[in-house]
């Protein structure tokens, strides 16, 4: 299943196996420790990591990602400032990208060799032109003219969908999340 962190903003690779809650508390020291709480628990890992660093995380954290268009065989690496097409979204943003026959589009900010994806600024649906830098593996992606980027980009701004909002956290949680952030930027570069 192919899922988004919230809090990270970054696209990961998440097993289909639920933990229950014994083996969650009794890997990560507690409910405290397992990131968003809740009971529903799955084990993340980035693409390309190895297993020991993989983390169980709530359910409720992860926004569900599906394919908008079944992806070309070959993929591609998407090197710095190439233009990319992007065949995987919220899964809730689907059914407006198809019907409006759009896919979100990128810009490469990085490689990442060693983990055999880029990290991309992903042009969102709706007028206001969000982006979101996510780590998307080289499957999901195409390389595109900047002509076919700017159309896209066009036609993603007629559509209005609604935007994931990061769940209430308090202070303490929204501090440790965000080392945990600098902590993978800093293990990505």
């Amino acid at each position: 299943m192919l899922v988004l962190k919230r809090w990270l903003h970054v696209w990961y690779l998440a097993s289909t196996v639920v933990a229950d809650d014994e083996r969650a508390s009794d890997e990560k020291g507690g409910d405290e420790d397992v990131v968003g709480g809740g009971n529903r628990r799955v084990l993340v890992h980035v693409q390309g990591d190895k297993p020991e660093q993989d983390q169980i995380v709530a359910f409720n954290t992860l926004i569900p990602q599906a394919i908008v268009t079944p992806p070309p065989a070959a993929g591609c690496f998407g090197m710095p400032g190439a233009f990319v097409q992007i065949f995987l979204a919220d899964a809730a943003w689907i059914p407006a990208l198809r019907t409006n026959g759009a896919t979100l589009v990128g810009r490469v900010a990085a490689a990442l060799c060693a983990k055999d994806c880029s990290m991309v600024d992903v042009t969102l649906p709706g007028p206001e032109s969000r982006t979101r830098r996510c780590q998307l593996g080289q499957a999901y992606m195409r390389v595109i003219l900047e002509e076919d980027f700017n159309a896209m980009q066009d036609k993603l701004r007629e559509i209005d969908v609604m935007h994931p909002i990061v769940d209430n956290m308090s202070p303490s949680k929204l501090i440790q999340l965000d080392k945990t952030r600098h902590n993978d930027h800093k293990d990505m570069s």
